[in-house]
């Protein structure tokens, strides 16, 4: 409704969110999560924020130990598709 340019007090009579609300709402889909992203309309459920921070999070220390380690990188990728080299070899 905001977006579409309806009034506030037209946002605020139809849902009973007060319009002093609204732009606070607003906000928290504009605001980024921490790779830099919108949030969008996961933005308004404190939860997700919460899940996206620590999915970001994982992410990272999961890179980080690929990184660190290239074998397993090499390994995990050569079990996902089933290449024959990697399957051969003992571990």
């Amino acid at each position: 409704m905001y977006i579409d340019g309806e009034k506030l007090s037209q946002i605020q009579k139809t849902t009973g969110i007060f319009a002093s609300r609204i732009g606070q709402l607003v906000d928290d889909c504009l605001n980024p999560d921490t790779t830099g992203k919108v949030t969008g309309y996961c933005g308004l459920l404190k939860e997700t924020r919460n899940t996206l921070q620590d999915n970001t999070k994982r992410k990272k220390d999961f890179s980080l130990l690929l990184e660190k380690y290239p074998s397993l990188k090499e390994f995990i990728s050569g079990n996902y598709f089933g290449d024959k080299n990697i399957l051969s070899r003992k571990t």
